[in-house]
């Protein structure tokens, strides 16, 4: 029985490393995440709107005339998607008018996709 200890032993010796290897994480690519050209979502304060719910803020208007507003779809309360020409820098937009103290949040109109159809 004694002869089969040391066998065992270097072989558990020499395969610990390759098991511990196999269960490492990976390392994580950066992933740069899809947005649709051209569009922003922006959530205002309650007091960028007038009594009848239109935007009346001067500084968001300087920046809708500055990035030429195309076209604001209400998403919910004071929440809009903002479309501009595609060719001005969405992450611009994003960054002018984040610091807009009448801006809640200002990001970018982000693509997400299913991973998987849940069907075995």
């Amino acid at each position: 029985m004694r002869s089969w200890r040391i066998p065992r032993l270097i072989i558990s010796l020499i395969l610990l490393p390759l098991s511990i290897a196999g269960c490492q994480e990976a390392p994580r690519r950066a992933v740069q995440a899809e947005y649709t050209p051209g569009q922003i979502i922006v959530k205002f304060e309650i007091n960028a709107f007038d009594d009848r719910g239109e935007l009346v803020s001067p500084s968001v208007q300087a920046l809708n005339n500055r990035f030429k507003l195309m076209k604001m779809e209400r998403l919910s309360a004071y929440t809009y998607v903002l479309e501009f020409p595609v060719e001005i820098d969405a992450m611009e937009i994003v960054r002018q008018y984040a610091n807009d103290p009448l801006v809640v949040y200002a990001e970018p109109n982000y693509i997400i996709r299913a991973t998987g159809t849940g069907e075995k």
